[in-house]
């Protein structure tokens, strides 16, 4: 007797960037190096700041060559403070993927494409504030086979959506990846990002066939 059961590879770290006073702003942790970074952008005790300039548009802006991140699937985690007056940032953004937060509040936006090559937009977001002058977790996970997205803080999930099964996420080719994009834009106090990781791989969705020796 033959079953089915979904095939999946397990994810890994493919970036992490742990931000110091002693090391550069673009040396990765785990992963490529990135290739660019602000000037404006300092790591005072171990916390990554933007020091100079405010307004819309500044931020860290720590350039990553996208090619680590061609996943299927996808979790970004950072250890994140918000400035008293900001009100949005990105603390990952690729392609039409841009996870931050807006009206103070978590969110992520994220294209999907499914066997065909149908492209489709999604949005997650949640009532819960990132909060002022306070480094706490911030998360945005998608998992490709079930369709499913969720949001946490503090480890603890603020959203969920339940999505169409087997649609992958879509990046365009070549796509850099952008870190701590516009993340100070209220001249206050100065938001800072401890660290960054992101975490995915390729899953097969389609089940394949197990056979059985005995039934009872």
């Amino acid at each position: 007797m033959a079953c089915f059961a979904p095939v999946a590879l397990f994810g890994q770290v493919v970036s992490r960037f742990d931000f110091n006073s002693t090391a550069s702003l673009t040396t990765a942790s785990i992963g490529t190096d990135a290739i660019s970074v602000s000037s404006d952008a300092v790591a005072p005790a171990g916390v990554a700041y933007i020091t100079t300039g405010c307004g819309n548009g500044i931020g860290m802006d720590l350039v990553v060559p996208g090619e680590n991140f061609d996943l299927s699937y996808i979790t970004i985690t950072t250890r994140f403070e918000r400035g008293q007056s900001e009100g949005r940032g990105s603390f990952f953004q690729r392609g039409n993927l841009n996870f931050g937060f807006i009206f103070r509040r978590p969110y992520a936006v994220y294209q999907t494409t499914d066997a065909s090559g149908t492209i489709y937009n999604n949005v997650i977001s949640s009532n819960v504030l990132v909060r002022p002058n306070q480094l706490e977790t911030y998360s945005f996970s998608y998992q490709n086979c079930t369709g499913v997205a969720t949001l946490s803080r503090g480890g603890v999930v603020v959203a969920t959506i339940d999505g169409v099964d087997d649609r992958d996420l879509y990046f365009p080719a070549g796509a850099p990846a952008i870190i701590g994009a516009n993340i100070d834009n209220a001249c206050a106090a100065q938001p800072g990002m401890d660290w960054i990781e992101i975490e995915g791989g390729v899953d097969i969705c389609t089940p394949l066939p197990i056979e059985l020796a005995d039934f009872y």
